[in-house]
């Protein structure tokens, strides 16, 4: 379980079952490194290094470039299918995290 602070000074709480899903949901809009991944859900990197390595041995997420300096994923099918299966839209999730990266792009930005 992961406890940080939300924008409002509020406490939150997530488990491992929510990470999960949040990065399966960041990665609908197509590959990402973990750095990308990690802005995107707000969640540290070394923690999305090990749940992406964990759904990766599901099945639910490809390991495209493993390098020292870089490592890239992707939603396998499987994991698209497990999107499916939550209810969620595809393309809709992939719009709604597509315009979160250019708010905090703009954010960089200014």
């Amino acid at each position: 379980m992961i406890v940080r602070r939300d924008d409002n000074g509020l406490i939150v709480r997530r488990t491992f079952h929510d990470l999960r899903r949040v990065i399966l949901i960041s990665l609908v809009s197509g590959q990402k490194t973990v750095n990308q991944v990690s802005r995107s859900t707000k969640i540290n990197w070394r923690s999305v290094v090990i749940h992406l390595n964990y759904l990766v041995e599901k099945g639910l997420v490809r390991n495209l470039v493993n390098s020292p300096y870089v490592k890239i994923f992707e939603l396998s099918e499987t994991g698209k299918e497990f999107i499916a299966l939550l209810g969620l839209d595809l393309e809709k999730s992939a719009n709604q995290e597509s315009k979160k990266e250019l708010k905090i792009q703009k954010v960089k930005e200014s």
